[in-house]
């Protein structure tokens, strides 16, 4: 991966309108010093680095009671040592991506001289970007600051909090921190991209990271749907500012999937939360999200009735939903096998760290030799949870896997959630399994066959009471997302600050968080490895050869006469469907390009670019006359 690639070109998002409902974004500019309804005064003493004290309220309010909320209590006493809070200071937050949307999650944490960039995201791009293979978020911020950048702190191996990181240590350089299993995952994506010697650290549950003067970052186990996920406490001179990550509140308790740590979310709630950026996913999910023991029980009742192979599509780094599985698989006598390279990298990994009881008898070292075993014997874990083109499951609906075929009697299990924006291809790929005789099974069925990473509305609430802050930004979900999780947190006592959108820069200063101003933003589009110019009118002209096909023109010129030496040639492509009318029309394009070519004044004809313009002209127009839509046109002119 070249280090001298060009800037990209970057599309910007819709901020949109206001929505009235949302009070609070009326206040969009204004300081939002509030006293909360169940904390009666925040004690703030100038200099004496006390405004995470506040006063004691025995009673929870009636808002609180009724959502089940603790009452808050007083944080004078520290379990542990603590920075220094003025009101002179300042923290700022600046959010690249991961607002109002799924994926692009980065946000910029500045304070003094120092910053550190908390995830590093990507995003896959959808159906109207033809040919592009990752989607980053602008990193113009980034370079600007890349002096300042102390370091990424990764909540979570997920591509939407990682995918972006090699192309951000390219532009800033800095140690990257994260989980054993995050930094594994890192390491195989750098090895991919050529980038070597990168500083990687490690970074556990209850680790305390000072950085530079001003920064101190305290990792928090939360549980995903992802190994070894954490919150992050990042405290600083204006106050304590904590991010969710990807959460929900209950886990197994296995070395794969851990609980939520609530007992030191709330040792850092005592010590006192000014700022928490939280996750709002599941925001309009009432009640609390499920664990894996609910996968257990909806996965076995298919492997009790399943005659045939089974095979099943999830997230690859679900090492949860892998382990489920196997264990499924040794107790009804079948063996596994992993079709997809990221499914194969995943196992590896997390065998490798003691996340996964794999044994060697169980699992199929190859995937042809699950054809040498009874196909009611086996089990084919496969990528492709979202119809991606070049996926196992893709390939193997359109019966053009090279070593696997679905046949009457197999079972198909989607043990994943669509992401939004991908159910028609999905839909489509569901009917193509299902016209090849599987039976298919996904979260639309009345098995649970998955459970979410991301916490509903009581995981939510459970995680304001454990943490108790003064705001709330809520991030990592569309706009309605963030809204209902806004509402959420008002319910609760907490007054949630402007919700934030892509570019938003806010500060916290004394007892005020204010949004302040607006930092590059928006989306840098890739292909490939490399950084490229691919930009809105690449894409125009992509979506157009999609959708209007195109037109091909061959002039050849008589160099002496500056004449047509032979009637022009025409080629098309996605335009005509039937080869006599192909004839037909095509040889009134060349009439109309003879004609056009005639009329041109004398001399013209010495003039490619003026020929070349007129032919495009009337091609456009002759063919928008026959079909109500105009090709793409090229016209080449040759001398004879």
């Amino acid at each position: 991966m070249s280090t001298k690639s060009k800037r990209p070109t970057k599309t910007h998002s819709s901020q949109g309108r206001r929505t009235k409902q949302h009070k609070t974004q009326k206040r969009q500019e204004e300081d939002i010093a509030r006293p909360t309804a169940h904390i009666s005064a925040a004690v703030r003493k100038e200099g004496t680095g006390t405004n995470n004290e506040r006063a004691n309220t025995d009673n929870p309010s009636p808002e609180k009671a009724s959502l089940g909320i603790p009452g808050d209590h007083r944080r004078a006493s520290r379990s542990q040592p603590s920075m220094e809070h003025s009101i002179k200071a300042s923290t700022r937050l600046a959010f690249l991506g991961g607002c109002g949307q799924f994926g692009l999650n980065m946000t910029c944490v500045e304070s003094g001289e120092d910053m550190i960039v908390v995830d590093c995201g990507a995003m896959f791009p959808n159906d109207e970007m033809p040919g592009i293979d990752w989607v980053l978020p602008d990193l113009t911020y980034l370079e600007q600051n890349k002096e300042r950048v102390r370091g990424y702190f990764l909540t979570h191996g997920h591509e939407d909090h990682i995918g972006a990181m090699p192309f951000a240590l390219e532009i800033a350089p800095a140690p990257v921190y994260g989980s054993p299993f995050t930094l594994a995952l890192l390491n195989d994506k750098f090895a991919e991209y050529g980038l070597h010697d990168v500083d990687l650290r490690q970074l556990k549950h209850g680790d305390t990271i000072p950085i530079g003067d001003n920064l101190v970052v305290d990792a928090l186990a939360v549980a995903h749907s992802i190994p070894q996920s954490y919150a992050l406490s990042v405290d600083s001179p204006a106050g304590r500012i904590v991010f969710s990550g990807d959460f929900k509140m209950t886990g197994t308790g296995s070395a794969c999937d851990q609980d939520t740590d609530r007992k030191s979310l709330e040792q850092m709630g005592n010590l006192g939360v000014d700022v928490l950026v939280a996750d709002s996913t599941n925001a309009l999910v009432p009640g609390t999200t499920a664990s894996e023991e609910t996968v257990l029980e909806g996965l076995e009742e298919i492997f009790v009735s399943s005659p045939g192979r089974i095979f099943v599509s999830l997230f690859s780094t679900n090492v949860a939903r892998i382990a489920t599985i196997c264990e499924l698989a040794k107790r009804f006598d079948r063996q596994v096998a992993f079709d997809g390279r990221s499914l194969q990298t995943t196992a590896r990994i997390a065998r490798d760290l003691g996340l996964l009881d794999l044994p060697h008898h169980l699992a199929l070292s190859d995937i042809e030799d699950v054809n040498k075993i009874p196909r009611r014997h086996s089990v084919v874990l496969v990528t492709g949870s979202q119809a991606e083109p070049r996926s196992s499951l893709s390939r193997l609906a359109v019966q053009n896997h090279s070593t696997l075929r679905i046949e009457p009697g197999d079972t198909v299990i989607f043990s994943s959630r669509i992401i939004p924006g991908r159910n028609r291809q999905v839909d489509r790929m569901v009917d193509r399994l299902c016209r090849l005789g599987a039976d298919v099974e996904d979260q639309r069925a009345t098995r649970s066959v998955h459970a979410s990473g991301h916490g509903s509305r009581q995981d939510l609430i459970d995680m304001l009471g454990l943490l108790r802050p003064r705001f709330v930004l809520p991030v990592h979900g569309r706009y309605r997302m963030q809204l209902a999780h806004a509402e959420i947190a008002g319910q609760c006592g907490v007054e949630a600050a402007p919700i934030p959108r892509n570019g938003a820069l806010f500060e916290l200063s004394g007892a005020a968080l204010k949004k302040i101003g607006q930092v590059p933003s928006g989306q840098v589009l890739v292909e490939g490895k490399e950084l490229g110019e691919v930009g809105l009118p690449v894409l125009r002209d992509r979506r157009a050869l999609a959708h209007t096909g195109m037109v091909v023109a061959v002039l050849l010129l008589d160099p002496t006469s500056k004449t047509l030496a032979r009637p022009p040639e025409l080629l098309s492509r996605g335009l005509i469907s039937s080869e006599q009318n192909r004839i037909d029309i095509m040889e009134g394009a060349r009439r109309e390009i003879e004609s056009a070519i005639a009329r041109l004044p004398h001399g013209a004809m010495a003039e490619p670019d003026e020929v070349s313009d007129t032919v495009r002209t009337e091609l456009r127009r002759y063919f928008r006359k026959h079909f109500s839509r105009a090709p793409v046109v090229l016209c080449l002119i040759l001398d004879l």
